[in-house]
Formats: C-alpha cells, sequence, structure tokens
C-alpha cells in the first residue's frame, strides 16, 4: 500500500517514476502458494488494475492499483496480496503537517496489519516538521517503521525487534504476538525505528538496479561466516559498485 496527499505538487510526477521503475524491474517467480489466485481476486475486484509486465503460470507482473478508496472495509485494505500488487491511495490533503496526522489515522485505523511501515521524507521536509515526524512515529501502530529506508532491513540487523505492534491476542492474531531477535533483550518492546538519509549512498542492496548485486552478495555472505577486519574492505568495495 502506498499512500500519498492528493494536494501534493509531485504527487504525479511522484506515482509515474514508480510505475517506471517496477516496469523495468526484471519479472520474477511467484512463489508464494496461491500467488496467483490471490493476484486474480484483486484483478477482479479493481478493474482499473495496471500491470507493468506479462503474466504467465510462474509469473505475477508487478501491477499498479490506482485509486484505492480510502475507507473502511476496502477489500485492498483488509487482504494482502503477497505478490507483486502495489495499491495506492490518496490522502486529502495539501500540507506536510496534515498528512503526516491524517496518514496516521489511515494506517493505523483502515490497514489490515501492523507488522512494518516505511515513512519517506527529504531532509528539508524534515528539518521543517520534525515535531510532526516524531509525532507520527510514535502513534503509528507497526512493530518496524523505516523511515526512508526498506523497514525489511529492522529484520536483517537482528539486534532491532521484528514483531507486530502490541495488542494482539489469540483469539484475533492479527499481524502475530511477540517479537524475534531484540539482541538488547528489551522486556516489553514497541517497536523499533532506523533511520536513514534520504538519498543513500551506496546503493543499498536491496535496490533492484543495484549493478553489484551478485558481488555484494558474495562478500557480504563471505563477511557474515567470518566476520574480521579483514573481510570487510570487500563488502565496502562491492557496494561502491552498485
Amino acid at each position: 500500500m502506498l499512500v500519498t496527499a492528493s494536494g501534493w505538487a509531485q504527487q504525479a510526477e511522484f506515482l509515474a517514476t514508480v510505475n517506471r521503475e517496477l516496469a523495468a524491474i526484471p519479472p520474477r517467480q511467484a512463489y508464494y502458494p496461491g500467488a496467483q489466485a490471490r493476484y486474480q481476486a484483486f484483478l477482479d475486484k479493481y478493474p482499473q488494475s495496471e500491470p507493468l509486465g506479462a503474466r504467465t503460470p510462474e509469473i505475477v507482473p508487478w501491477t499498479i492499483i490506482p485509486d484505492v478508496s480510502p475507507v473502511a472495509g476496502e477489500y485492498a485494505l483488509t487482504e494482502e496480496a503477497f505478490c507483486g500488487v502495489l495499491a495506492t491511495v490518496s490522502i486529502a490533503t495539501d500540507t506536510a503537517a496534515d498528512f503526516l496526522t491524517k496518514a496516521v489515522e489511515f494506517a493505523n485505523d483502515l490497514l489490515w496489519g501492523t507488522l512494518s511501515c516505511t515513512l519517506i521524507i527529504d531532509t528539508q521536509t524534515q528539518r521543517q516538521y520534525q515535531p510532526e515526524l516524531d509525532m507520527a512515529i510514535a502513534s503509528l501502530k507497526y512493530g518496524a517503521i523505516g523511515v526512508n529506508i526498506w523497514s525489511g532491513t529492522i529484520f536483517y540487523l537482528g539486534s532491532t525487534t521484528w514483531g507486530a505492534h502490541p495488542g494482539n491476542t489469540l483469539a484475533d492474531i492479527g499481524s502475530e504476538i511477540g517479537f524475534v531477535h531484540n539482541s538488547y533483550l528489551f522486556d516489553r518492546p514497541q517497536k523499533s525505528v532506523v533511520y536513514a538519509p534520504f538519498r543513500i549512498f551506496p546503493t543499498p542492496m536491496w535496490f533492484a538496479a543495484h549493478r553489484n548485486l551478485l558481488g555484494m552478495a558474495r562478500q557480504l555472505l563471505k563477511f557474515e561466516a567470518d566476520p574480521t577486519w579483514q573481510n570487510l574492505p570487500g563488502v565496502l568495495l562491492a557496494a561502491l559498485g552498485g
């Protein structure tokens, strides 16, 4: 789910860029069981869906679902695709502060799930609205929050906690109960937050356009197997090649 502000001057340009970048990613096998059936259910619900590639029995193409209604019970807000479907929601606002408030309310109250989310904010806007950003992060009921970084890195780091926001029960399990990792052994963690610059350098290895992904993966695996200073330069050099 991608949430933007309707009054943002660059909304159309940003969404067009997202479409272009997804369309450029080579197709991948839809390996989750039932992915094809889930994908078809989204197509049936949303005729305006925009597939960005060819569908085969093994491949579900990246697909954009524009203009999903931000209302309670909407299919795309309550069903998880487990494949390359990106639904977009536009929040009616034209200021950053108001968008932060309304987007948090939308994410907390109308979106199913409380595992992780990512918030993207440029450096100038962050300086201007730091108190509002801090309040948004504190208010988001998600167990892992990435600021300008893919929230999946929070799982990878290990020292951070990974799990749904507290409050689920066995009768309503939601995104799960409890946390993994948590190497600092906090007794009752609520969420982990990881910050990154608006422009990350070098290119992160989870970027599909990384130019040295295989080399980077090999060096990183070598370092993970033997985390010594001697193996660190290889990781850095491979990263710079991305």
